[in-house]
């Protein structure tokens, strides 16, 4: 059942990613910063909704159909506004056969990972229990982890140990898929391969160091995706990359 609940949510991040890539100012799609500002924008909605109001999964519902509904309508404007500014850097081609094969194999490598004995055990892990252990949660911290682990517990009726390996799992595949994107802005696709091979690498090391990773995770690859619009701001001087890096540090502090 595990590998269900990575199908689903690895296919829900990086199918709205790959929608929404396209419509990023570029040279080539960024699917994996793309799926990753998804992830940010449904996490930080949540974690605001719950803080201030309640813990509700039709909250994340909502942010989910949001997200799908201006990846539509932005890639439309886009398209309209490609029409009269022939200025404006546009994706080229997408993923190659060799990158599509690596990152596949990558992304299997990650599940698979889940069968290792080195992979953290849900009895090391948090278990979320209730909306007052939601938020109790939230106060300590752990935040990002916990609205997406108990979203994907309470909509797939699993338990919300095993769900959080599986988190687990995808976090550690997006942020391959965005140090991917970072090698392929700074300089080729061949620097993105090397880069994505070093952080599978290195995150494996952390997989057998850290017991639990989960929140580690979804910090690092924030802070990835901010160091990606840095470069990507430095190298195209688009105020999107300028908008987006400062809503990225700003909820570093919330996440």
């Amino acid at each position: 059942m595990i590998f269900f609940i990575i199908f689903v949510l690895s296919a829900v991040l990086i199918g709205v990613g790959t929608m929404l890539a396209p419509a990023l100012p570029t040279e080539q799609p960024r699917i994996g910063l793309a799926s990753s500002l998804t992830l940010m924008f449904i996490v930080t909605g949540g974690i605001l909704w719950t803080q201030f109001v309640a813990w509700d999964t039709l909250v994340i519902d909502y942010l989910l159909f949001g997200s799908v509904s201006l990846v539509v309508l932005g890639g439309t404007m886009m398209q309209a506004q490609d029409t009269h500014d022939d200025d404006n850097p546009q994706p080229t081609e997408w993923l190659s056969w060799t990158d599509f094969l690596l990152l596949s194999g990558i992304g299997i490598l990650c599940a698979l990972s889940l069968l290792t004995p080195f992979f953290p055990q849900a009895t090391e892990m948090i278990t979320i229990q209730s909306n007052a252990n939601i938020t109790d949660l939230l106060s300590f911290g752990i935040k990002a982890h916990t609205v997406l682990s108990a979203y994907l517990s309470e909509q797939l009726r699993q338990d919300s140990l095993l769900v959080q390996q599986a988190i687990i799992s995808v976090m550690t595949f997006l942020l391959i898929f965005t140090a991917y994107d970072l090698g392929t802005e700074i300089k080729s696709t061949q620097l993105g391969r090397i880069f994505a091979l070093g952080a599978l690498l290195i995150l494996c090391a952390l997989l057998i160091v850290l017991p639990t990773l989960s929140q580690f995770l979804i910090s690092l690859l924030l802070h990835l995706m901010q160091v990606l619009f840095i470069v990507r701001y430095i190298k195209h001087r688009q105020l999107f990359d300028a908008f987006a890096l400062a809503i990225l540090v700003s909820i570093a502090f919330l996440l």
